[in-house]
Order: structure tokens, then C-alpha cells, then sequence
């Protein structure tokens, strides 16, 4: 008999990300990173996939990123420390490292130019260091999930001689820099200046590698940029006026030439990148490539997301269209390396060529053959306005016909983001643990189009009635699932409509709150994100109707809650304050509804996914044990 998924195997899941592949498209780098128990931390190591075998070339070793600097020869760069970050070169066919280069600047982002040339930004002040360890600030946003405060700090570009070992400065002072991408012919950027409110906007920006003369492609205040690409002489960005949907809106595709000057290519209804929930990933992940005037991005489509090829006409044409959901990619000298998660499956890397799609690593297969993962069962409803929705229902291990289960209705984070038909640990746990656990994407949610998605000045409305559909839907058609015993749970998003719920039903027996927003007029003055995602998904600011901000948020009917609930929150959480914890928890402890709060030192907005292990399998047993105490 298969194993239940308990929360210990967190450790036995092997998680892939950065996939780099050579110039020659015939070899692949990965990142791979497991949980380890004795460290507390996730072992990272790269793993060479060629010919379809794979082979370990560099462990016990940190390293902070690398990139191809032939098709022998990484370059790796190792933990930046202090404001030194020193370079290392590995060769491929011997293995053996040789010291590369060591620069004296905190290194976030480095590109090949050409032999013995690089561009790369640094993170560097503009204020006045203290003496002491006071903290000064002097601009919003002034911390940033992740990174802790940033009052002062900027991304800087600069290109750097190894021969020389010269760095010239292209944008430094107030200037902001990201998305740095390089070809034969121009280093390109998007960049912003400001002294005290970060914009928006950003500028799209180039140099000429061989006499650094500057082009500004876009000026500063028209889009907001995502991606920036570029290929020979042509730049390929992804960017949104916001005009029509507001600063989430999906960012629309536009080419660059000298000649052409800028031109929209494609109109975009979902975003250019990955935002499929799951919390078996880590690390970073490709949004777009361009090659041979091609650019391959990925799109979210309906709980999927799938790879997509986009040529200079503007023909957007899908090239994965059997996939389920692809997270990362690279190109292949004849087609393509995904990382990718088939139907209720872990990540592995698969090589899709000439139409065929075939599994290139199989790192969690023992896993998955040795436990027992519920397959999630389709749900089809009907939404208010009639319209078809479709949702998911894991049954519980050894599930009975004829007897009576509780029930979790879980909720994802965004709002923008999606469920699909992919592994969840911790909706897996649940279910080995004798819980139907069922979910679905409300209004608000990606992958539907921009309609669907846009839930700007109706949070709590339509996306509640949702909910509240769906979960009338499911207990309609499961008779196993008792009623009486339902619980729900989510984070950040999911966490704001978990407060919602409880303040406006006590349909739930139980709760667990997680790093959510409670009340949107202290959230706007203290989140990272909350004086630009605030009066955009509320359509005004609190100064101008601080009524509607109040209307929004659930610390306002906070009286009403009866359902007995958990809350959970990083102390470093800056997307979403710890503050906003702290006073839903506060107004149950004052109204004497049953309610506790489990605090997480050192961890931030992404404890569920990418936290301490400890930390993770902490909180999974707080929701464990809370559940079970009120539901079973």
C-alpha cells in the first residue's frame, strides 16, 4: 500500500529551477535544491543535462547565480560579501574551478558581452551611511519583502574590462536599473529616476557595446515594464500603459528597432509568466527569450500555462499545447528544455522536440510511485450569472462512499494568480489526513482574460459570491462531505478573503489566516506594495474616500466573527505588515472569539514556499492541529 503525504516529506522533494542552456543548445545547467533536515536550509547544487543523462558539477558550495561563458566554461558567483562579489570559473569537462574576477560592488545581476566583457547592476546607496544603527528613511517604498529596507538603494549599471579590470559607470545617483539583457551589438536595460516616490513607469534604454553611445527607446513615463529582451539590433519589451485595467494589468509585447522605432506587436489578456499555485518550487525562472527574431514566452491559459512563440508579424502561436503547466524554459538546439509539472505531478525537466514532449530527468518519480496523491477531481458549476466555472476536490486517503468527511475550502494568493491541476503538498497533506479539500478561481483570478481578472473596487463582492457558489456546488454534489464540518484557509490574497469569510458567514467551523491583509488604510501606509496596489485595486486613496477603504476591509465587521480561528505571519512579512495579523488578531481576542497566532522569526512573505524547512513544516502542523481540534 502507497504512503499518506505527511509534512515531513518536504524533505524528500527534490525542487528545479534556472534552467540555462549554452550557446549550441546542446547542454543545459539546472539548479537543484532540497530541504536538509541538520542545516535547516535548502542544499543547492548544478546538475549538466546533456544527451539526456544528467550529472552533477558543482555541490556543497554556495554559489548566488552563473551563466555560459562558452560551451565548456560557467561562470558562478559566490555569496556577495559585505560589498565585494567574487567570480569563479568552472570547466565543464575537468570540473575544476579557476578564480575568474572579483568586483567591489554588491553584484545583483551580470551578463557576457563578449570575451573578457561584462555588463552587471549593483545594489549601491545614495544616502549617507550612519555611524550608528539607526535606520533613515527617505523614500517609498522604504523595505521590500526579501530584502529588508531599501531607503536609498538603487540598482547601478556598469560594464566591466576583465583585462583592465576597469568598471565604467553608465547609470549611477538617483537612477533605478532592472531587466539588463545584452547582445553582440547593445546592452539594454529599463531604468527609472526618482529621489523620494518610486514611479511606476520605467524608461527603456540601450548602449552600444562598442561606444557606449546611449538610446533612449522609451521615455520614462509611459509604461510599466516587466521584461526587456533583445537580439542583434532589435529590443523586445513587455509593458503596460495601465490605462484599461490599472497597474496589474497583463503587460502587452512591443519591438524596438532603429528603423521601425516601437511598435506593439501583441495585446496581451494574461501575464508573460508562470503565476500557476503550487508550493513545490524554488528559485528563479525565465519570463521570455528571444531568437532568430523570435521571442518564446510563456502565457497562463485556464489553470495552465503553456509555451508560446511569438513572431515580428505579431502571430502568437502555442508550441506546447499538451503541457499543463511550465514554470521554466530554455531553447535547445532543435526545440526545448521546459521544467514542467504534468497533471498532479512533481517538477522534472522534459526536452519537447518535433512535436513529441519527453521526460528528461525523474527525480521525484520514486516519490510519487511509493505515495499515494489523490487525483483531483473536476468540479463544473454554475456561477451566478450562469456562466460554467470549473473547481477541483481532492478525496481523502481511503476515502468510503457511505461515510462523512470535513471539508477545506482552500484559496490562492494574488489575487492574480490561478490554480490548476498540479501538486500541492500541502492540499495533499490535508487529504491524507481525511479532509476533502476543494478549490477553484474566482473573479480575480489570472489566466481567464483581463475581464475576469479585474477586481479593482470589488473585493469582497463578486469574488465572496464566488466562493460561496463554488462551495454550495460542492457539497451538492459530494454527499460525502459533511457540511457541518467545513474549514477554510489561505495566504496573502487568500489570507485577506479568509478574514472576509469569517466576517461575513459562519458557514466555517474553523479558519487559518495566513499573511493577510485586514485593513486596507494601514496596509496602504506600511506594506512595500501598498501605496500602488492599494489605490489601484481600490480605485481611489484614503484620503479621497477613506469610507470605501474602511467598507473593503474585514477589520470593519471584525464584531461579527464567530468562526474559531488561526492566524499565521512571517515578523519580516513587508508585502503583507505583520501589522495586518496582529490587528485581526487583536479584534477576535477583544470580542472573545477563539483565535490564535503562531509568528515566524526570519521569515517573510514566501514562508509556505520557500521558508526554513523547520519553519515550513511548523506551520503545517499549526494548521494541522487547529483543523483537527475543530473539525474532526
Amino acid at each position: 500500500m502507497k504512503q499518506r503525504v505527511e509534512k515531513d516529506d518536504l524533505y524528500q522533494l527534490h525542487l528545479l529551477s534556472g534552467l540555462q542552456a549554452s550557446n549550441s543548445g546542446e547542454r543545459l545547467v539546472y539548479v537543484h535544491a532540497q530541504m536538509d533536515e541538520e542545516s535547516d536550509c535548502y542544499e543547492k547544487s548544478l546538475w549538466l543535462l546533456e544527451n539526456e543523462v544528467s550529472r552533477c558539477i558543482y555541490q556543497k558550495q554556495p554559489f548566488a547565480s552563473f551563466l555560459w561563458e562558452d560551451e565548456h566554461t560557467l561562470l558562478i558567483q559566490k555569496p556577495t560579501e559585505g560589498q565585494k562579489s567574487a567570480f569563479v570559473r568552472l570547466h565543464l569537462e575537468t570540473l575544476q574551478l579557476t578564480n575568474a574576477f572579483t568586483l567591489p560592488y554588491m553584484v545583483v545581476q551580470i551578463k557576457k558581452i563578449k570575451e573578457g566583457s561584462y555588463a552587471f547592476l549593483a545594489e549601491e546607496s545614495i544616502q549617507k551611511n550612519n555611524e550608528d544603527d539607526t535606520i533613515v528613511l527617505t523614500q517609498i517604498p522604504f523595505w521590500d519583502n526579501g530584502s529588508g529596507y531599501i531607503s536609498g538603494k538603487r540598482n547601478h549599471l556598469y560594464i566591466f574590462d576583465e583585462t583592465s579590470q576597469k568598471a565604467t559607470a553608465l547609470f549611477t545617483g538617483s537612477w533605478h536599473v532592472e531587466n539588463l539583457t545584452v547582445s553582440d551589438t547593445q546592452i539594454v536595460c529599463s531604468a527609472q529616476e526618482y529621489t523620494t516616490k518610486k514611479p511606476l513607469t520605467q524608461g527603456v534604454f540601450s548602449f552600444s557595446t562598442d561606444t557606449l553611445k546611449q538610446t533612449q527607446i522609451l521615455p520614462c513615463d509611459e509604461l510599466q515594464i516587466d521584461a526587456v529582451v533583445c537580439e542583434q539590433d532589435r529590443v523586445v519589451f513587455t509593458g503596460t500603459d495601465m490605462k484599461e485595467y490599472g497597474s496589474e494589468e497583463a503587460a502587452d509585447f512591443y519591438s524596438w528597432t532603429i528603423k521601425q522605432g516601437v511598435q506593439r506587436l501583441l495585446a496581451c489578456e494574461h501575464y508573460a509568466y508562470c503565476n500557476i499555485v503550487t508550493d513545490c518550487h524554488v528559485g528563479a525562472a525565465t519570463s521570455i527569450i528571444m531568437k532568430n527574431q523570435t521571442v518564446y514566452h510563456l502565457k497562463n491559459e485556464e489553470g495552465k500555462c503553456l509555451l508560446y512563440a511569438l513572431s515580428m508579424d505579431g502571430t502568437d502561436t502555442c508550441i506546447t499545447p499538451q503541457a499543463n503547466m511550465i514554470r521554466d524554459f530554455a531553447i535547445r538546439k532543435q526545440g526545448f528544455f521546459t521544467l514542467e509539472m504534468e497533471a498532479n505531478s512533481l517538477e522534472e525537466i522534459y526536452v519537447c522536440a518535433n512535436g513529441c514532449n519527453t521526460r528528461a530527468t525523474r527525480w521525484n518519480a520514486e516519490y510519487l510511485r511509493t505515495h499515494a496523491c489523490m487525483e483531483p477531481k473536476e468540479i463544473v458549476y454554475a456561477a451566478k450569472d450562469g456562466s460554467k466555472r470549473r473547481g477541483w476536490i481532492l478525496y481523502p486517503y481511503g476515502y468510503e462512499a457511505d461515510k462523512q468527511y470535513p471539508g477545506l475550502l482552500s484559496i490562492h494568493g494574488g489575487p492574480r494568480c490561478a490554480f490548476g491541476n498540479v501538486f500541492h503538498h500541502e492540499m495533499q497533506m490535508f487529504a491524507s489526513m481525511g479532509y476533502m479539500v476543494f478549490y477553484t478561481n474566482p473573479r480575480g483570478s489570472d489566466s481567464f482574460g483581463e475581464a475576469y481578472a479585474d477586481l479593482r473596487g470589488k473585493y469582497g463582492t463578486d469574488d465572496y459570491e464566488d466562493f460561496m457558489t463554488f462551495t454550495d456546488a460542492v457539497i451538492q454534489q459530494t454527499p460525502a462531505l459533511d457540511h457541518r464540518r467545513l474549514g477554510v484557509l489561505g495566504g496573502s490574497y487568500g489570507g485577506f478573503m479568509t478574514n472576509w469569510i469569517i466576517t461575513h458567514t459562519e458557514r466555517f467551523a474553523a479558519a487559518a489566516s495566513q499573511r493577510s491583509v485586514a485593513n486596507w488604510i494601514s496596509d496602504f501606509g506600511t506594506s512595500c506594495i501598498g501605496f500602488t496596489f492599494d489605490p489601484n485595486e481600490m480605485q481611489t486613496t484614503p484620503w479621497e474616500d477613506v469610507d470605501r477603504f474602511w467598507k473593503a476591509s474585514p477589520l470593519a465587521y471584525a464584531d461579527h466573527v464567530k468562526t474559531p480561528t488561526l492566524f499565521i505571519h512571517s515578523l519580516e512579512d513587508y508585502n503583507c505588515p505583520l501589522s495586518e495579523g496582529l490587528q485581526m488578531f487583536t479584534a477576535l481576542q477583544y470580542h472573545g472569539v477563539e483565535s490564535r497566532m503562531c509568528l515566524f522569526p526570519q521569515e517573510n512573505h514566501e514562508l509556505s514556499r520557500s521558508g526554513k524547512p523547520k519553519h515550513r513544516l511548523r506551520r503545517l502542523q499549526e494548521m494541522a492541529d487547529w483543523f483537527d481540534a475543530h473539525l474532526k
